[in-house]
């Protein structure tokens, strides 16, 4: 009896742990995970820009106090993703993310739909990976500009965006690279209107 009770406890944690309930290295680049491969951006923010260009924003942050320099970008990816049929349980939602570990970058390659991608190994001595996503339907997402200043970085993102449905669901993300910052991270996404 008692090993029947044993096979049928092994069972259970077998199922549960095959069901997909047990997730998290799966989807550890949604800001909801419990075990992030992503740094937490202590002190960042994300602000989302209606009313301006994406030259005005940079221009705007270039010429406020404390500003140093425009660092240097490095696209790793750039695309409106279809990956033939969704992966389930991935979400496809808008995020901004920081990942400055080997080990965060790798799990991140590894999670969902980004495995699909060649994605190359960085150097996080010297450098840090930025990454924007929008919702399944987005249009476009681009890293335009990364503003190092006293105290942070700010980050500006141009995202397309339409009133139309587009023709097919796709998933735009960029990867950059840049220059390692110790520094919290400010994000501005430009949201550049292609209704006609």
């Amino acid at each position: 009896m008692r090993g029947i009770i044993v096979a049928i406890f092994f069972t259970v944690i077998f199922i549960v742990s095959c069901d997909g309930s047990n997730r998290e290295e799966n989807i550890c680049y949604i800001l909801t995970s419990s075990n992030p491969c992503f740094d937490p951006n202590t002190g960042g923010s994300t602000t989302i820009v209606t009313d301006q260009s994406l030259e005005e924003v940079i221009s705007d942050l270039e010429n406020m106090e404390g500003f140093i320099m425009e660092l240097e970008i490095t696209n790793i990816l750039e695309t409106r993703a279809f990956v033939g049929e969704q992966p389930p349980d991935c979400p496809y939602e808008q995020s901004t993310l920081v990942i400055k570990t080997a080990n965060d970058w790798n799990r991140f390659r590894n999670s969902c739909f980004f495995s699909f991608f060649d994605l190359p190994d960085v150097n996080f001595e010297n450098e840090m990976v930025l990454v924007s996503t929008q919702e399944i339907l987005g249009l476009g997402t681009k890293i335009e500009a990364s503003l190092e200043f006293d105290d942070n970085l700010s980050v500006v993102i141009e995202d397309d965006v339409t009133d139309i449905p587009p023709p097919a669901p796709g998933f735009p993300i960029n990867i950059v690279s840049v220059d390692r910052m110790d520094l919290p991270v400010d994000f501005f996404r430009v949201e550049n209107d292609l209704t006609p």
